[in-house]
Formats: C-alpha cells, structure tokens, sequence
C-alpha cells in the first residue's frame, strides 16, 4: 500500500480524528476501573482534551520542525518542558473553573495551583505529547528513507539507462567502419553486410530498450554479429560459436554479451596472423551462465592494445552494467596469454537488480 495514500486531507483528518477518539475512550475506561464511573471520567477526559490537543499540535508542528528535525535538542527540550507546564496550568485553570462553578460551589478548600494537581496535568498531557511525537518522528524518517532508496534508484535507473545508450553508437560505429572497408574494396559482400546490421540495429532499437530480454536473443546476435566478421575477414577467420544447457527459460539485460565478443575482433585480431581462431562458448550449468571468449593475437601485440583491450568503451561499460545490475553474484576474468587473449564471465541470471518503474 503506497504511503501517498495517507497524504490527502480527508484521510489525515480522519487518522486525527480516530487517534483522539481512541485516545479519550482509553483513558476514561483506564480511570473508571479506579473510580468506578465511566460517564464521569468520559466527561474530564472532554474537558482536558482542548489542552492536551494544543501541547500536542503545538509540539508536532512547530517544536518539531524548527527544532528537533534541525538538531537543535536542547532548545527542543527546553522549549517541550515550557510547553507541557503552561498547558497543565491550563489544564489546571479549566478543571477548577468547571469544578467551583458548577459541580462543587460550595468547597471553599479548593486550591487553584495545588502543585500536586498540576503535576497530575503535566504527567496526564505527557505521555499524549510523546506518543503522537515518536509516531510524527518515526513517519519522518520513514519518509526520508523513502526518499532516500527512491533517489538512489533513480540515480541507479539513469546510470543505467546511460550506459545502455552507451553501447549502441559505440557498437555501431566499430560495424560501420567494418562496411567502409568493405566499400572501398568494392566487395561484392557489402549489401549482405548493410542487411545483418539493420537486423542488429532492429534489435538494438527495440529488445535493447528493454531491461532484459531472452538470453536466445542474446546469444542470436552474436551469432549475426559474428557473420559479420566473417565477411570482413574471410577466410583469415576460424570461428567456433557453442551454446550448451537450456537457455530458453533464461534472460539476460540486452547487448551485455556482445562487447566481449566485439573486443575479441577489435582488438585481438592481429594482421600478422594469416589465420585467427575465436571461440565463444556459452553455458547454463549448475543454475549458472558461463561465458567464455579466446581469441588469438599476435607475438607484438602488446602494450597500448592490450591495454585497449582491457580497458576500452565497451569493456569499461559492460563491467559498470555487472556491477550495478548483479553485485556480487558474477565473476569476471580477463587474462593476457602469450598468444592468446581469455574473457570468462559466470553470474547467476536469477541474481539480477532491475530497478522498478514507479
């Protein structure tokens, strides 16, 4: 049940109204127990309740804010103590009128300011004050957390949502070139090639702009992503793409996958290889996704690329995307052989944190 629903007036006003009802009945049934005469205690308890509602108002809605909610505790404190005597002076001054005027005129042994009898006050309007300041209190605070968790995943939701939109002209750019170099060659292949990037762009546009998708989606772009390459580099390339377990109940957060894949070709494929091996493994085992890109590289590749590789756009992003949306439910290696670069990526699916829309 949502907290705004408590915020319009009716319903506050009625939340008031039954807190002070309930309050008078409590109270005047606690004190017949003693006295033995419910009406009675009904009717001082109807007498009192002006007072006991003024301390308390006065307390909720102007000691609170401009003190306590400030920090300023010992002006708070002060400021309550003042409070809680002048209205059981108050409270006093009502009882005494009502009593010599009209049930009792005739005691002339009647004190005003009896202290006992305005300390009885003071400890009667207390416990009242108290009660309505901690559920006023602890409302507060709960709606400052509220608003707290609600800021951060607003913050998580927009950070998200950044680094998605990251990930398409980063991915786009790197397939354009592809198709430029195609161009000049004036290869015969550059229309299949602009036909299986409007299939990828299709699905960036639309599964991409969801929070998760099928993880067969996933793993079928790759697949497209990877015919691509073929095209570029022909024959130089030896691919080997296996899926294993069952994947069809699973899904995954869209294009998180493929910048492992895209880095492999960017930045593993060396031009002194006359033939480059990949192989991109996926499997569910063990209620766990594994995912594993080996590429080749060559004997001088090193430095500035290895350091590319390990650090470039998608990387960077798709480690900030794990972070946020799977904690500390995924695991992720990235060694730097001699000739061989290894990406292993294993997380739990079910682990994932999506931020919820409000």
């Amino acid at each position: 049940m949502e907290l705004k629903k408590y915020y319009n007036s009716k319903t506050r006003v009625f939340w008031h109204i039954a807190f002070w009802v309930v309050l008078v009945l409590y109270h005047s049934i606690i004190y017949s127990i003693g006295s033995g005469n419910f009406v009675s205690e009904l009717v001082w308890e109807g007498i009192s309740l002006p007072v006991k509602m003024g301390a308390t108002y006065f307390t909720l809605y102007f000691l609170l804010p401009q003190f306590f909610m400030n920090r300023k505790f010992v002006r708070f404190l002060l400021y309550l103590v003042a409070a809680l005597l002048v209205a059981a002076f108050l409270q006093r001054a009502s009882e005494y009128i009502i009593y010599t005027n009209y049930i009792n005129p005739f005691d002339t042994g009647e004190v005003l300011f009896y202290p006992s009898k305005v300390l009885k006050a003071v400890i009667g309007i207390y416990p009242v004050v108290a009660l309505a300041a901690f559920i006023k209190i602890g409302k507060h605070w709960y709606e400052q957390d509220l608003e707290s968790r609600q800021l951060q995943k607003d913050k998580l939701e927009a950070e998200l949502k950044f680094l998605r939109s990251q990930i398409h002209p980063h991915f786009l750019f790197n397939t354009l070139n592809n198709l430029y170099a195609l161009t000049l060659k004036k290869s015969e292949e550059a229309p299949e090639v602009v036909l299986r990037l409007s299939d990828l762009l299709n699905y960036m546009l639309y599964e991409g702009a969801e929070w998760t998708v099928p993880l067969r989606k996933e793993l079928e772009l790759i697949e497209s992503y990877i015919s691509l390459e073929k095209i570029r580099y022909g024959n130089r390339l030896d691919v080997s793409f296996r899926v294993h377990g069952e994947i069809e109940q699973e899904v995954i957060p869209p294009m998180l996958l493929l910048p492992f894949v895209e880095n492999s070709f960017k930045h593993g494929i060396s031009q002194e290889l006359d033939r480059v091996e990949v192989t991109v493994d996926a499997e569910i085992k063990n209620s766990r996704f594994h995912f594993t890109v080996i590429n080749d590289k060559g004997e001088n590749q090193d430095g500035p690329d290895v350091a590319g590789y390990r650090e470039g756009i998608g990387l960077k992003n798709v480690k900030r995307r794990l972070e946020l949306l799977y904690g500390d439910h995924y695991e992720l290696e990235i060694k730097d052989g001699e000739d061989r670069f290894r990406i292993a990526l294993s997380l739990n699916l079910d682990n994932i944190s999506i931020p919820v829309e409000s």
